[in-house]
């Protein structure tokens, strides 16, 4: 296979491997084997393709000090195994390793993968994400849940809202730079912004706010789309400031979740309670801590179940493409530098409301991680050149 071939290739199977590995979400089939085999399969097909194509080598790449913090992660855990706690049984041990598999294939990806095909790769992602939200928004109407309702309309809605979240960012980004579908993109918006709000998930709506700010504020958009935003948004306040329905729906029912406003354990879904129960609880392990256990804040969960060494190691992994990437927009002013640094943002804000991200759980988390080693392997690549 020639050189040629191997771009066209590898260009061809991400993008497809990306739109299936979302698809496994799709709430109506999550539960089927067929399609949870469908998170997994694709991957591990990718893998053999890039190994095919880089002649069987594989390159797990170091020099950002990720492979030795996935390493010391595991040998901590290895120790709380040895004490004769649940050490390999770490909430964030799996997902870990499963991020870290598909960095490195991000990373090997590049030495046969263009940078401008970043775009094809956002767009598979953004598509299959319309598709998670078409059968999402459709389980929510079947269910009869109203939006002052304390009961969530999905289960699962803060893992599958990352993923319209990162596809409502994908689709604002590349609104005016595919000119012929920017009709498409702005209903694909609006489509993914409204069921998020169905699905209250406050986190993910704290992420929009991000992107917002990122459009105002950055180069990368276009001064059409600028302008757009700058009067959603001025509507959007005008409207808020008077109209007492819109204040209660924000407050109330998405900021409050439409709970008892006295009890701030409730709102907080008993978040305050795990941050209270924290420090007796760390104290009685601090160096390995109590191997599995639980607790709906990353940075906190980490800590109490690795301990403090641990703990210490999985916050800066977490941290890596954060860093990264704010490092690499100062130097190479691409596309795929500019979508990484907000995609670490908001997965980084989502950690302080969930156990898992920004690596998990499942799908969740899979695509900060890609990108991040894509960048890695293209920065470079254009650091050589």
């Amino acid at each position: 296979m020639n050189k040629t071939s191997k771009y066209n290739f590898i260009s061809l199977i991400l993008p497809l491997v990306i739109f299936f590995t979302n698809l496994s979400q799709i709430p109506n089939f999550v539960d089927s084997l067929f399609f949870k085999l469908m998170s997994y399969i694709p991957w591990v097909i990718m893998f053999l393709v890039v190994l095919y194509t880089n002649n069987f080598k594989f390159i797990i790449n170091n020099k950002k000090n990720i492979l030795l913090l996935v390493i010391g992660i595991i040998l901590i855990c290895f120790l709380i195994e040895i004490i004769g706690l649940e050490g390999f049984r770490v909430s964030l041990l799996k997902p870990i390793l499963i991020c870290f598999f598909v960095y490195t294939i991000g990373f090997n990806c590049c030495t046969q993968l263009k940078d401008d095909k970043i775009q094809y790769i956002c767009l598979a992602y953004a598509l299959s994400a319309v598709i998670i939200c078409f059968f999402v928004f459709q389980k929510i109407v079947q269910s009869g849940v109203v939006l002052n309702s304390s009961v969530y309309a999905y289960e699962s809605k803060n893992s599958v809202s990352q993923i319209l979240l990162t596809g409502f960012l994908i689709f604002v980004f590349y609104r005016k730079k595919i000119n012929i579908f920017t009709l498409f993109f702005d209903i694909a918006s609006i489509f993914l912004l409204f069921t998020m709000i169905m699905l209250k998930s406050r986190a993910s709506l704290l992420g929009i706010g991000v992107i917002v700010i990122s459009v105002l504020l950055s180069d990368k958009y276009k001064r059409n789309t600028k302008k757009l935003v700058t009067l959603l948004c001025v509507f959007f306040i005008c409207l808020f400031l008077f109209n007492k329905n819109l204040q209660n729906f924000i407050i109330n029912d998405i900021i409050f979740a439409s709970r008892d406003t006295a009890n701030l354990d409730a709102i907080s879904s008993g978040r305050l309670s795990m941050i209270q129960n924290f420090p007796s609880l760390f104290l009685e392990q601090p160096f390995l801590g109590h191997g599995s256990n639980y607790i709906e804040i990353m940075q906190l969960d980490a800590v109490l179940e690795t301990g403090i060494f641990g703990g210490v190691l999985i916050n800066i992994l977490a941290l890596l493409p954060l860093i990264y990437s704010i490092k690499s927009i100062k130097k190479y002013n691409t596309d795929y530098n500019f979508v990484l640094l907000i995609l670490s943002v908001i997965y980084y804000i989502n950690s302080f409301f969930e156990q898992l991200s920004p690596f998990g759980p499942g799908v969740k988390c899979y695509f900060l991680w890609l990108v991040y080693g894509l960048c890695i392997g293209w920065n470079e690549r254009g650091k050589i050149n």
